[in-house]
């Protein structure tokens, strides 16, 4: 496992994510959306950039998208109990082993990651663009799929959405999600104004 102040900043990135796709978030500030989801995603990356081992990758992954979709698809937690009459325990439970199974994409994602990088910024953080966009393709697509607080939607009451007519919704998430590993690679590496620059960039 990751040690506790990781697993502690990966929780935490993840509720932020969740958070940020609240509809009070955005009828409070439309970019706050943005701004708390990529400090979100921050809080995940600077932690898997600093780990070695895949299954501690996997492990980070996994507890921040369990976190991020908890919140995110909290409102079944209210269609089992409420209409469904499920006992508030079973439904609660319910949500979280929802969660945690639509969770293990992204820690497919993370193991990938964490096994393949080469500490090379432009090529990390493009398959981190990359795996970021297939977890999120399985998640909506396969057994259905349950396509709910995808990353795309807290982008676009930003200068992100420009880009949905080019690549499309999920690839507007994985553009994204690359110039956020790029930031965070940035960070450990090059000075705090130049990664300050790419922060606004991913962020607006």
């Amino acid at each position: 496992f990751v040690s506790s102040r990781d697993g502690c900043l990966v929780l935490f990135g993840g509720l932020l994510h969740a958070l940020a796709l609240t509809p009070w978030v955005a009828q409070a500030w439309a970019p706050l959306t943005a701004l708390m989801q990529t400090t979100g995603l921050v809080c995940l990356l600077w932690v898997l950039s600093h780990q070695t081992e895949p299954k501690l990758g996997a492990f980070g992954a996994w507890l921040y998208g369990t976190a991020w979709l908890i919140g995110g698809t909290g409102w079944t937690y209210v269609s089992l109990h409420r209409f469904g009459g499920l006992p508030a325990w079973l439904a609660g439970f319910s949500v979280l082993a929802l969660s945690a199974c639509l969770s293990m994409y992204l820690a497919l994602a993370g193991w990938l990651w964490v096994k393949w990088r080469r500490n090379q910024m432009a090529a990390d953080a493009c398959a981190w663009a990359g795996l970021w966009l297939l977890a999120e393709l399985a998640r909506a697509w396969i057994f259905t799929g349950f396509p709910w607080a995808a990353s795309g939607y807290g982008l676009v009451d930003v200068s992100w959405r420009w880009l949905a007519p080019l690549v499309g919704f999920y690839g507007v998430g994985a553009c994204w999600a690359g110039v956020v590993a790029a930031a965070v690679l940035m960070l450990k590496s090059k000075p705090v104004g130049r990664q300050l620059v790419v922060w606004l960039v991913a962020v607006l």
